[in-house]
């Protein structure tokens, strides 16, 4: 009797512990992290260096704003998304294809620069046509896709002349060592819009076969003094120097312009 009595208790021992160690080998579901999307930098960099008059500085321009966007990159730690037309694709359907699918996510930013010729399309806008190898591509046209796709930031900058001897300027100068902080701020933290042009309607856009566009290169001389400044980089302070007057010879005069919409 206690025999049978010993191996009844023996075997509900054994049948607790193989209970608790299957409950223990039951496999727990663990939570999936998924990993942060890093917002992205989309780059569009347009230039016509084929061009006889101003291909010598549309390069200039060109090799500037790419060397821009690879800092903003690195600074932001965006993921940079770069469209560069240049020579005999840049015509209307390649730029406008491009502008229609880009992949922007609320939180991107998109850079579009053009360097080339262009002309007051007269419709009543104050922005440029950019005059492509095939035919004209309106800035407004750019500006207005890029609403819509509602990108965090965008900027759109169009080099060129707004009209229906090559000058001596500066270079940009070295004025410190930029910040991270100051590239967040202006790329990574700033919603809203900017649009520029070299020319006010009804003029010219010059240029310098050496430095490039005299507004480009204006404009890159004021962003670099904002990355660089102890202060907090700022748009507005940075579009005001951009777009200062030129006063070039026999009284003529190029006036840069911009609208700016910081939320």
């Amino acid at each position: 009797m206690k025999t049978k009595n010993i191996l009844i208790l023996l075997f509900n021992s054994l049948f607790l512990l193989s209970c608790v160690s299957n409950t223990a080998t039951i496999p727990q579901r663990n939570r999936i992290i998924l990993p942060a999307i890093l917002p992205t930098l989309h780059a569009v960099i347009l230039a016509d260096i084929n061009d006889n008059k101003i291909g010598k500085s549309t390069k200039v321009d060109f090799k500037h704003i790419n060397n821009l966007v690879q800092d903003i990159a690195i600074n932001t730690g965006m993921v940079l998304a770069k469209h560069s037309v240049i020579g005999s694709d840049l015509n209307n359907q390649n730029v406008r294809t491009i502008i229609n699918n880009l992949p922007v996510r609320r939180n991107d930013t998109v850079i579009f620069y053009y360097a080339g010729h262009g002309k007051n399309p007269q419709t009543g806008t104050q922005w440029p046509s950019m005059i492509l190898n095939d035919e004209n591509l309106e800035l407004n046209f750019v500006v207005s896709k890029l609403k819509q796709k509602n990108p965090r930031f965008f900027l759109a900058i169009a080099d060129t002349c707004n009209d229906f001897p090559d000058s001596n300027i500066f270079p940009p100068t070295d004025r410190g060592t930029p910040s991270k902080s100051n590239y967040q701020n202006l790329f990574l933290k700033t919603r809203g819009y900017i649009v520029a042009s070299g020319a006010e309607p009804g003029q010219l856009s010059w240029s310098d076969s050496k430095s490039g566009g005299l507004f480009t290169n204006q404009f890159l001389n004021s962003l670099k003094r904002q990355l660089s400044s102890f202060r907090p980089a700022n748009w507005h302070t940075i579009m005001k120097y951009a777009t200062a007057t030129f006063k070039l010879p026999e009284n003529v005069i190029q006036q840069p312009q911009y609208k700016i919409e910081i939320r």
